[in-house]
């Protein structure tokens, strides 16, 4: 979205009226709040078809009740830092074909959290679950997996919730010093080293 505003040079219109910060809040609520919406049809289908009672939605009943809450807890959070970062990478780049090379190392624990999922749902209670439960990248993934399939202790969800809170205004203070530096770049994405400098420089 970000790359299209920029390419239409309609987010040079939007920042004559509104801060960068502004924009960048505002596409992140905005589209989360449309994502909700879509949970919140799947959940309503879910439960609908449940009532069928066919295998597949095992879950459903199997599951405590408390781990949907922490679903849509843990989608929030998550969903928090990878909007944020994302918002980054389409504001420092012009191209989908640049977004998309920045944006591998983003998906990586995503790619990982998928990986060591097989490995989660045999053990949910092992050393590899403990690690990705508390790890705020893959902790919005493997957790709400880990909760559906075993009692996790209070002390684990507490670490790993507060871990993700403590994460989105560190994610935060990065994000938008990116996305005010790049907004208005047309020109080639920054390469990591860049990034870093940035990210290092005394600018607010």
């Amino acid at each position: 979205g970000f790359i299209e505003d920029k390419s239409s040079r309609v987010m040079e219109v939007l920042l004559s009226s509104i801060s960068a910060r502004q924009i960048l809040l505002g596409k992140v609520i905005g589209i989360g709040l449309t994502c909700l919406t879509q949970i919140g049809i799947w959940v309503l289908l879910l439960i609908a078809a449940a009532r069928f009672k066919p295998a597949w939605f095992f879950i459903l009943t199997t599951a405590p009740k408390s781990a949907f809450a922490f679903t849509i807890l843990y989608f929030l959070l998550g969903y928090s830092i990878y909007s944020l970062v994302l918002s980054a990478v389409g504001a420092m780049c012009t191209s989908t074909r640049d977004a998309q090379q920045l944006s591998l190392p983003v998906f990586m624990p995503i790619l990982l959290s998928m990986a060591m999922m097989p490995a989660v749902m045999r053990e949910p209670d092992g050393v590899i679950s403990l690690v990705l439960s508390l790890i705020p990248l893959t902790s919005p993934i493997v957790m709400p997996a880990m909760m559906g399939l075993a009692k996790l202790p209070t002390w684990q969800i507490a670490a790993s919730i507060s871990i993700l809170i403590l994460s989105i205004p560190i994610v935060y203070v990065g994000a938008s010093k990116l996305f005010r530096l790049s907004i208005l770049n047309q020109g080639r994405a920054p390469n990591f080293s860049q990034i870093f400098k940035m990210l290092r420089s005394s600018e607010k």
